[in-house]
């Protein structure tokens, strides 16, 4: 439960656009999207596996667009804060 809520705590930062160092700020948002990447893959690992319990299934794919939404949130917020053009999300996939 430390990592959840370690995770949660940094998502609060980052969503509260205090002003964070430019190094922080990829800092937080690599360390973001790497937790976010293994939310995704335990979730595509665990729907093979409960491919016979659709109910199952169901929830696994609402908690991977949420961690798909939050990717796309770091990857908009992130440029707009540097200054630059953010990156087009990609939903496609």
């Amino acid at each position: 439960m430390g990592l959840l809520s370690a995770f949660c705590n940094k998502i609060q930062v980052f969503v509260r656009s205090e002003p964070i160092s430019g190094q922080n700020q990829f800092m937080l948002a690599h360390d973001l999207n790497n937790r976010l990447n293994v939310i995704l893959g335990r979730c595509q690992l665990l729907k093979h596996c409960l491919d016979d319990d659709p109910e199952a299934v169901r929830h696994l794919e609402s908690i991977e667009n949420a961690a798909r939404h939050m990717a796309e949130l770091v990857a908009e917020r992130l440029p707009h804060q540097l200054g630059t053009q953010p990156r087009t999300p990609n939903r496609g996939s």
